[in-house]
C-alpha cells in the first residue's frame, strides 16, 4: 500500500482502496487500458481535492513488484531451511494479500509447486463472511488453541469460550 502510495502521490486509505478494488498480483490480469479515477488532496492541511487517473497497468505493475519481492525473499528464507527443502512444497496463502487476483499464479512461480489460497473452516459462533482467506490464519490459531483448550477439559465448554472470548473481544 505505502508503494502505491508514493508511485502515485496518494493518501494511504486512498492507495489501500484503489488496490482492494482494482489491485492485482500478476501483471497480466490487468486491463492496460483501464483508467482508475480517484480523489487526492492537493495540500496536506486542505480539504481540497483534485480527480486524478491512474493506470491500471501502471498500478498493477507496482503490486506486481512488491509482491514478487516478498514471495522471493519468503522462499530464499524457505531454501535455507532443510526440513522445508526435504519435503514437498505446498504452499497454503493467508491474509488479506491473497486475496488479489493472479497471487496465485505468481506464488506458484516463484515457489514452482503447488499454491492455494487457505480457507479455514467453520466455526461456530463466527459470521460467513470471516470465512475466507484474510482471516484463515488468526481463525486457524484459533481453532488450534481451543482444540487443546477442549482436550484438557473433560466436558468441552472450554473450546466455545475461548472462541466466545476472542469474539467479544
Amino acid at each position: 500500500t505505502e508503494d502505491i502510495a508514493k508511485s502515485f502521490m496518494l493518501d494511504l486509505s486512498a492507495a489501500e482502496r484503489i488496490k482492494t478494488i482494482n489491485g492485482a498480483a500478476s501483471v497480466g490480469y490487468a486491463d492496460a487500458q483501464k483508467m482508475i479515477n480517484c480523489k487526492v488532496d492537493t495540500h496536506e492541511d486542505s480539504f481540497d481535492q483534485e480527480d486524478k487517473s491512474i493506470s491500471n497497468a501502471e498500478l498493477n505493475d507496482v503490486i506486481n513488484a512488491r509482491i514478487e519481492e516478498i514471495l522471493t525473499l519468503l522462499k530464499n528464507t524457505l531454501d535455507k531451511r532443510k526440513n522445508f527443502c526435504d519435503t514437498q512444497r505446498n504452499i497454503v496463502l493467508t491474509g488479506g494479500g491473497s486475496l488479489l487476483s493472479g497471487i496465485i499464479h505468481e506464488a506458484s512461480k516463484v515457489f514452482k509447486s503447488k499454491v492455494r489460497l487457505g480457507k479455514p473452516i467453520s466455526v461456530l459462533g463466527l459470521s460467513p463472511e470471516s470465512i475466507n482467506a484474510t482471516y484463515a490464519a488468526a481463525i486457524g490459531v484459533l481453532k488450534y488453541l481451543a482444540d487443546q483448550s477442549a482436550a484438557r477439559s473433560s466436558t468441552g465448554l472450554a473450546k466455545i469460550s475461548l472462541v466466545r472470548k476472542f469474539i467479544s473481544w
